[in-house]
């Protein structure tokens, strides 16, 4: 009875499999896909247009050969690694916290009823460590279902310092889905905006302050730590000898008479 019960679950979750594979391939095929951009670290809607919105079943899927409930029968699911950033809204919405490039794939609300596929696209600011020449490079990543497409006639990455001067020009591509923009600090402290745009009109950016730190100040910064350290050391040591030194005084001065006592005893 067991095995009967473990191979009809079995099916049961292969043919779910199955349906949302097709589903999703249809869907994928008719273009009938919506396309979520957000910046890392935003809180992300993704929507569920069921008529009857009542315990919705929220899978997601990267490849279409593997698939993962995060939401089943209204509930979320504590094996989905984004557990603790998942909730549902009372109309099916599924709410994301703190969105990073691992959320990045197709969401599908309920497979048996589906209506629509939900993709979600990350943009990421990063900066890179000072170099040799005291030059930073930032880099911007978008990703992406379609890396080839990430870059193309209708999408690019666009660039702007704090006074809204544009440095798209001095940018270049890394790949298809990262652009690296070079800079070398004229403040110790800078912000920097990263856009992508899909004909011209700003989908998603992320703006982002940096604190720059001169090769110099690094150095001398280094530099006070250490000495920093060496006066920690030097002040232990006095301490230590300090307290040995009370010591050897205590136990000096317990045993002055002691010899004098022996020579009258005789």
């Amino acid at each position: 009875m067991m095995k009967i019960k473990s191979r009809t679950h079995l099916l049961k979750m292969t043919a779910q499999g199955l349906i949302l594979i097709f589903l999703l391939q249809h869907q994928v095929i008719l273009g009938d896909v919506i396309f979520i951009y957000a910046k890392k670290g935003d809180l992300v809607s993704l929507p569920c247009r069921l008529q009857s919105c009542h315990d919705p079943d929220w899978v997601y899927t990267w490849d279409f050969n593997t698939y993962v409930y995060e939401v089943k029968h209204g509930q979320v699911q504590a094996s989905s690694k984004r557990s603790h950033r998942l909730s549902l809204k009372n109309d099916c919405t599924l709410l994301i916290k703190r969105v990073t490039a691992e959320d990045v794939g197709y969401f599908s609300c309920d497979p048996r009823q589906q209506r629509e596929i939900v993709y979600l696209s990350v943009l990421t600011l990063t900066l890179l460590p000072l170099d040799s020449n005291g030059e930073v490079d930032l880099r911007c990543s978008l990703a992406y279902r379609c890396p080839a497409q990430c870059v193309s006639e209708t999408g690019k990455f666009a660039w702007l310092e704090e006074e809204g001067q544009d440095l798209t020009k001095e940018a270049v591509l890394q790949d298809n889905c990262t652009s690296k923009l070079t800079v070398l600090p004229a403040a110790p402290e800078r912000t920097y905006t990263c856009q992508y745009k899909l004909n011209n009109d700003v989908i998603v950016q992320i703006q982002r302050t940096f604190v720059f730190l001169s090769k110099n100040a690094s150095e001398s910064g280094n530099m006070w730590v250490i000495n920093a350290i060496r006066v920690v050391v030097v002040i232990l040591m006095l301490l230590f000898f300090g307290v040995l030194f009370v010591k050897v005084m205590l136990k000096s001065k317990r045993n002055v008479g002691r010899p004098t006592q022996v020579l009258q005893s005789l």
